[in-house]
Parts: C-alpha cells; sequence; structure tokens
C-alpha cells in the first residue's frame, strides 16, 4: 500500500505533465533562429530540460532501480532517440538536485498525512544482506480518519551497523518514533528477546507478530520424526530430479499428461504431501 501513497506524492490525480515547449502553428515556415536552436542542447534551465530530468529521478526512485542506470549506454541511447537535444546529467547531479529533494518532499507529505491519524502502530525488524551487512526496517500503519481507511506505508530501511543488542536498538526506535512524529506508538515485532527487549526499555507497547509465531510452530511441526522422514524422502526426490535434465523434462511431460498442477498453496502442499504419505 505504501507504493501508493509515494505515487500518489509523485503523481498527484488529474495532475498534468508540464507542456513540452511551444511549437510554431500549422504552416508556418520556422525561422533561422528557430532552426539552429534545434540542433543546440537544452540549458539546464530550461522547462524542457527540468521536465526530463525530474521524469529521470522518478523513474529511478519508483521503480527502485540503481542509480547508475542514468549513466548506461543503453539508457543514453534511450534519452538522445526520445530527445536528441537532451544532454543526461551524472548520476551524482540526479542525486543531488532531483532525488534528495524527492525524498524530503515525499517524507514532508507522508508526515502530513500520518499526523491526521489519532494514533499509530509499527513493524520493524533487523536483518542481514547477501554482504553480511545489517539493515532495520520500520513500516508505519494508521487509520485516515475521514475514510476509515487503513493506510502502510515504509518509513524508512537502513544501514544498522552497531551490534543488535537490546540498548542499541531501545535508542533506534525511539530515534525513528520521534523523527517520523508517530503518536503514542505501539510495535508488532518477531520473537526475538533482543527487540522484545528493547522495546520494554523503550516503554513502547509491543505485540508478537502472528506470521513469525506461526512460521515458529510450522518448524517445529516439521522437526516432528514422521513429518521429518516425509520431508526427508521430498529432499532426496527433489535431489534426484535438480542432478538430472532427463528427469525433469521426464517428469514435466508426465505432469502435463497427468494435468497435474502443484501451486505455492499452503493447502495445496497440505494435500501433496497427504498422498505421498499415503
Amino acid at each position: 500500500m505504501h507504493d501508493f501513497i509515494i505515487l500518489d506524492c509523485l503523481f498527484p490525480s488529474g495532475a498534468a505533465p508540464p507542456p513540452a515547449g511551444k511549437t510554431n502553428r500549422a504552416g508556418q515556415q520556422p525561422t533561422m533562429p528557430d532552426m539552429f536552436a534545434r540542433g543546440q542542447p537544452y540549458a539546464m534551465s530550461s522547462p524542457r530540460f527540468v521536465q526530463i530530468t525530474k521524469a529521470m529521478a522518478e523513474f529511478v526512485v519508483v521503480d527502485m532501480k540503481p542509480i547508475s542506470t542514468v549513466e548506461g549506454k543503453g539508457f543514453k541511447h534511450l534519452l538522445r532517440t526520445l530527445d536528441p537535444r537532451y544532454k543526461p546529467v551524472s548520476r551524482n547531479t540526479l542525486l543531488d538536485r532531483n532525488i534528495i529533494p524527492l525524498y524530503q518532499e515525499t517524507k514532508a507529505r507522508i508526515i502530513n498525512d500520518m499526523s491526521r491519524a489519532v494514533r499509530h502502530a509499527f513493524t520493524t525488524d533487523c536483518w542481514t544482506s547477501a554482504a553480511t551487512e545489517g539493515y532495520i526496517t520500520y513500516t508505519a500503519h494508521y487509520i485516515e480518519p475521514e475514510s476509515f481507511e487503513l493506510k502502510s506505508v515504509v518509513l524508512e530501511t537502513r544501514n544498522f551497523k552497531e551490534s543488535h543488542t537490546a540498548e542499541h536498538l531501545k535508542g533506534d526506535l525511539l530515534t525513528t518514533s520521534s523523527r517520523w512524529l508517530l503518536k503514542d506508538p505501539v510495535g508488532v515485532r518477531d520473537n526475538a528477546k533482543n527487540i522484545e527487549k528493547a522495546m520494554d526499555l523503550a516503554e513502547i507497547p509491543h505485540l508478537g507478530c502472528c506470521a513469525h509465531i506461526l512460521n515458529l510452530a510450522v518448524s517445529r511441526c516439521l522437526k516432528v520424526s514422521e513429518v521429518a522422514s516425509l520431508t526427508g524422502k521430498c529432499r532426496k526426490i527433489v535431489a534426484a530430479f535438480k542432478q538430472s535434465e532427463q528427469k525433469t523434462m521426464a517428469l514435466k511431460n508426465a505432469e502435463a499428461a497427468l494435468e497435474i498442477q502443484v501451486g505455492n498453496n499452503f493447502l495445496t502442499w497440505l494435500f501433496f504431501l497427504d498422498s505421498f504419505h499415503n
């Protein structure tokens, strides 16, 4: 849902893009200065240059692209094809002049939207990237008082360099709540002892995440001897097919012939394992 909030901030409903520039009336011959100007790059202060650069920043932000994309050969070729007079800015220029101000503008709008709520809740979690770097994410939840609509928005995902102790997490919880002006917040967390203690120290009411509790329960069930034996057989079958292209093709042909469809639904897999066990 937070994606829609950010999109609404960037592209308000009914907002029209600025005009690309004046054109001559139909049938009117262009003047020599007009013809000369068409071959010159846009000035950085021109409306068309500002419009394209702003659209580049929005493209990077909305689609979550690496900022280096704007310096790629293919992307520059695309821009030259669309408008040869536009000279792309560097990623550092785009970051300083467009993306950071865009973030600040969007943040101000989100805080203003959240300020209408009577109270806020938030979820938070610490996690480690593939590069073994620690991160922390905060997501706010609130009810819009006029429409009574539940809204959610990701406030932050950032590097967390300190050790994940309760004291460090407590300081981060209080700082983030203050920075985003959260009103009498209630926290939703996983069942790790450090974050539970941190919320106690910060005197923030908190609840355990139901999905995480369910995941823990299922994980324990999978350790039951009968279930573990069954999943072990399934792993061996999967390993056999992964190691042989011919077996995989034979399996796909058999599935197509028998019209078997195994999806990601929990009940589908439950029935699948039950039939395998029987």
